[in-house]
């Protein structure tokens, strides 16, 4: 049985293909960063939104990270977009990382269907 390495055991990603152009999304990450609460926006581009989340109880921060795609054919109608979110503090972030990711997708739909 291989353990996981000290990455994954501190970090979580995810990936999704939006239907929308990078821009908008990029958009919609940016206002979905700063709608939610202990989350600040530190970096912002069309290709990547960077971006810290800090725990309700002790403010340990994790560092949020959004790499934008245009797809290259029609690069207008879908946009790739890989989420990272990695503990600054601990080796073992408890799940954190996942509920970082959970969180920002969440508030990703909300900005953009409302």
């Amino acid at each position: 049985m291989k353990l996981p390495g000290p990455m994954s055991l501190s970090s979580a990603n995810t990936a999704r293909t939006y239907p929308v152009g990078a821009e908008e999304l990029a958009r919609a990450v940016e206002g979905a960063i700063r709608s939610l609460p202990r989350w600040t926006v530190t970096h912002a581009t069309q290709e990547k939104i960077e971006g810290v989340s800090r725990t309700r109880i002790f403010g340990f921060e994790d560092a949020v990270t959004v790499h934008l795609t245009p797809s290259p054919a029609g690069a207008h109608t879908n946009t790739r977009a890989e989420f990272r979110s990695v503990s600054r503090f601990a080796v073992w972030d408890l799940g954190q990382n996942w509920r970082n990711l959970k969180e920002l997708l969440a508030a990703v739909d909300q900005q953009l269907t409302g």
